[in-house]
C-alpha cells in the first residue's frame, strides 16, 4: 500500500479504489454538479449577506425612476447561463465599477450606439468572399 495516494473506498470485489480512479478527471462537464455552498458564483460579504459574480454586462437602457441618464444594466451571473436568470441592476448595486466600465469600452470599440446594441451584426465578410471564390472556380473551370 503506497501511503502517498489517497483511498477512499473499496469495489465489489473487494479492492482498494484510489481517488484518482474515483474522481477520474475525464467527466464532462455537463454532468459536474456543485454541493451547496460550493456554488463559485456565490460569495458572502462580511455581514454575511449573498454575493454573486458579474460575468458580463450584455445591455443598458434609462431607469425610469432615476433621472435623465441613469442607467440599468442587464448582467449575466456568472454560473447562470440561462438567460431567464439575467437581471436589471442600477449602477449602485455593483461592489466594483470594473464591469461598467468593461461594458462601456467594449460597446464604444465597436461603434454602437444605445439603439445599436440590438441590432444584430452583419453577416461576416470573409464568408460572402469565401463564396465569391468558390463560385469564381467554378466558372473558370471548362467542359471537355
Amino acid at each position: 500500500m503506497d501511503h502517498n495516494r489517497s483511498y477512499c473506498g473499496y469495489t465489489a470485489e473487494g479492492e482498494i479504489l484510489t481517488a484518482e480512479e474515483v474522481y477520474s478527471r475525464d467527466v464532462p462537464t455537463s454532468q459536474i454538479c456543485y454541493l451547496a455552498g460550493d456554488d463559485p458564483a456565490l460569495k458572502q460579504d462580511s455581514n454575511g449577506e449573498e454575493e454573486f459574480e458579474v460575468q458580463a454586462i450584455l445591455n443598458h437602457k434609462d431607469d425610469p425612476e432615476g433621472v435623465e441618464g441613469d442607467y440599468l444594466y442587464l448582467v449575466h451571473w456568472k454560473g447562470y447561463d440561462n438567460p431567464k436568470e439575467h437581471s436589471w441592476i442600477p449602477p449602485t448595486s455593483f461592489d466594483d465599477r470594473t464591469p461598467i466600465e468593461v461594458y462601456w469600452q467594449r460597446s464604444r470599440r465597436i461603434g454602437h450606439s444605445t439603439t445599436a446594441l440590438n441590432k444584430r451584426l452583419a453577416p461576416s465578410v470573409n464568408k460572402r468572399l469565401k463564396r465569391r471564390r468558390i463560385g469564381e472556380r467554378k466558372s473558370t473551370r471548362t467542359t471537355k
